[in-house]
């Protein structure tokens, strides 16, 4: 097993904007995905925007500041 991140989800108070950011400004290609998550390809890496509130209760942690960094790092393996 080859030991490397292959999804990094970061939590974003401006759902919208940061599509417009990663997308357009950075020029991420984009992959098709609900209204409420973006998805981008990165070079064997993919990357999430999606609103933080939900981010940190799809880890089941509070979004009140202390402890949680508002990312997710992922390691899938077969």
């Amino acid at each position: 097993m080859k030991p490397n991140i292959t999804f990094i989800g970061l939590g974003v108070n401006d759902l919208q904007r940061s599509i417009e950011f990663y997308g357009n400004g950075l020029r991420f290609p984009q992959r098709e995905s609900p209204d409420t998550i973006a998805f981008f390809e990165l070079s064997g890496i993919m990357l999430s925007v999606y609103p933080r509130d939900k981010l940190a209760e799809d880890v089941t942690v509070p979004n009140d500041g202390s402890g949680f960094p508002g990312f997710t790092l992922a390691h899938n393996v077969e």
